[in-house]
């Protein structure tokens, strides 16, 4: 379970390192929310689709702010071999894009 959330979070602060280093201004990207951030990188083709991206998000925010049963172990558990397929398409992305 935490190796997936720490696995998402990191993924997160690259996307947003990534949209402004490259994509947007630092202080643009500074104003926007994680959604934002997400769209952006999806725009740029660095994620795709970025709506997989925001379903993650929303899993790891509600199990975050509940009390860890069983059923929200499962929750955030069950998108684990998605966002391991995102998180190896999101490297290759960045692969491409600083060579």
């Amino acid at each position: 379970m935490k190796s997936v959330e720490f696995t998402f979070e990191l993924a997160l602060v690259t996307i947003r390192r990534f949209v402004a280093d490259y994509a947007l201004s630092p202080g643009q990207v500074g104003r926007m929310r994680m959604a934002g951030v997400i769209r952006t990188a999806g725009r740029f083709g660095l994620i795709d689709p970025p709506e997989d991206w925001l379903v993650f998000r929303q899993r790891r925010n509600a199990t975050s702010h509940e009390y860890f049963d069983e059923d929200s172990t499962l929750h955030i558990i069950g998108v684990a071999p998605e966002l391991y397929d995102s998180v190896n398409s999101l490297l290759n992305s960045l692969r491409e894009k600083m060579e």
